[in-house]
């Protein structure tokens, strides 16, 4: 048998390593792609973990303002309360005293 008879001579060759460079490349641009997009997220997750713990300290001061303006408002109730039941037997002390007549 001759050596020199390639079997194969009539198919077309086939580069296949600028095939396997251009996939390189592809996965590359999309690699530093995702690179960036994963930064943007970072960087917007840190923007919400910001505004979520101004949120939190907002309303830290919000309760605390919330607890003093209940307990003012209660204790005003009770001063009011106190102070109607003073006049009503003030009242009720005035009116069941003689009325002078000679004036």
């Amino acid at each position: 048998m001759d050596d020199s008879f390639d079997l194969y001579d009539d198919i077309p060759k086939i580069d296949l390593e600028a095939d396997n460079l251009e996939r390189l490349e592809t996965v590359q641009k999309q690699l530093e792609e995702t690179e960036k997009t994963l930064k943007g997220v970072q960087e917007q997750l840190e923007q919400w973990k910001a505004k979520a713990k101004e949120l939190e300290t907002a309303n830290k001061v919000l309760e605390k303002q919330k607890s003093v303006l209940l307990l003012n408002m209660s204790t005003l109730f009770k001063t009011a309360e106190a102070e109607v039941k003073r006049k009503d037997k003030l009242i009720g002390t005035t009116s069941s005293l003689p009325l002078d007549k000679e004036r």
